[in-house]
């Protein structure tokens, strides 16, 4: 009995091998490579404000600006990010030997030191400091005035004050610039009698009495942490030489100001052809819905004399909301812009529009927050017609 139980086990360690030696004979390598770089460039320099005193007002200003590596990269166009806001820690009296300031972390829902021997949480600055784009025209950054969060200063209210940015290699917008204001509390008890119109002045929306600090924090350094995180980056296909690439935006209705949401699309076109050849991609949009690409001259409703076809491609959006096409082409019999639209001079509208809302000759319907449109005029030489 005991010679079959050793058959056996040699047996099967004779199997084994050889599997092992069958599977060297052939081996097949996929050689995975990639070089990460920073998508931006921040100038990471302390903000000190120093000693202030309550219902001062300072500002700094931070540029935010596209990597080298990111203009450098070719099918690299957009960065979408956020300035958050988080407490800072300290290291605790009597301690040293190590750095002055330390990292924040997250522990169930709450926020934390790093190392809780070494630092404290510092009293928090973050609902003192407004953002505010510095430089507007570029209408796709958002602004936060002071006074808003808790003093107590919350994950929630991280989330819930952040500001969004956006840079963009194919608007020519590598740098924002942002103001950083510092507006100062005062103590309880101790607040001018002008507390209230000076907080509602800066904020209407904010409670005066929620910013008044407590006299237990007369004479303390104060800190906030403004953390700029990166939420999306777009990239375009190759393009023919001479292709044009256009942002499609959604807007608001009183300033036409760009949304800064997950909400836009892209046009890679050739300004030049017997034929309007484009590529196509949008997102965030309705999902499962028909929309129209259209040329939308001025004025209302965005029609032409003798009613040409307008309408330059029709299509639905996935489940998601997302759409794209490579390679599309429409005759259009006619150069963008058109003679007679009052935009002549300066450019043609492009706009993504819900397809009820238009009959391929103008808009019937209005309804701009499910639109995207065009971030510049553009302009399309149709060859093929004299």
């Amino acid at each position: 009995m005991n010679k079959k139980v050793l058959l056996t086990l040699a047996a099967v360690a004779a199997i084994a091998i050889g599997v092992v030696g069958m599977s060297a004979f052939e081996a097949h390598v996929i050689n995975v490579i990639a070089k990460i770089e920073n998508a931006l460039s921040v100038d990471t320099t302390a903000i000190d404000f120093g000693t202030v005193f309550p219902q001062e007002e300072l500002n700094y200003t931070v540029d935010i600006s596209l990597s080298g590596s990111f203009i450098e990269e070719d099918s690299a166009d957009d960065v979408n990010y956020v300035i958050k806001q988080k407490p800072k820690c300290r290291l605790k009296d009597g301690i040293t030997d190590l750095p002055l300031y330390g990292r924040v972390t997250e522990v169930n829902d709450v926020y934390v030191c790093v190392d809780e021997a070494n630092y404290e949480m510092l009293p928090v600055l973050c609902p003192y400091l407004s953002k505010h784009d510095a430089d507007p025209e570029d209408g796709n950054d958002e602004s936060l005035d002071a006074f808003h969060g808790s003093v107590d200063w919350t994950i929630e209210d991280s989330d819930i004050t952040a500001v969004a940015g956006r840079l963009a290699k194919s608007q020519n917008d590598e740098t924002d610039s942002w103001t950083i204001d510092l507006k100062v509390p005062c103590f309880e008890g101790h607040c001018a009698q002008d507390w209230v119109d000076y907080v509602t002045g800066i904020n209407p929306d904010a409670n005066p009495e929620e910013f008044v600090q407590p006299m237990a924090n007369e004479h303390a350094e104060f800190g906030c942490d403004l953390w700029i995180e990166v939420t999306e980056i777009s990239r375009v296909s190759d393009l023919p030489t001479g292709w044009v690439t256009l942002s499609l935006e959604n807007k608001d209705d009183e300033y036409w100001f760009v949304e800064t949401d997950g909400t836009h699309g892209v046009l890679q076109f050739n300004p030049a052809g017997e034929e309007f050849e484009f590529n196509l991609s949008v997102q965030g949009m309705q999902a499962s819905t028909d929309y129209k690409l259209v040329y939308a001259p001025d004025p209302w409703p965005q029609s032409l004399p003798e009613s040409p076809n307008l309408m330059i491609h029709e299509f639905t959006t996935d489940p998601s909301g997302e759409y794209s096409v490579n390679g599309a082409s429409k005759e259009m019999d006619m150069d963008f812009p058109d003679s007679d639209d009052e935009n002549y001079a300066s450019g043609a509208k492009i706009w993504v529009v819900l397809a009820d809302h238009h009959d391929n000759t103008q808009m019937t319907a209005w309804d701009h927050t499910k639109y995207l449109f065009e971030y510049n005029l553009i302009t399309y030489e149709d060859t093929g017609t004299p």
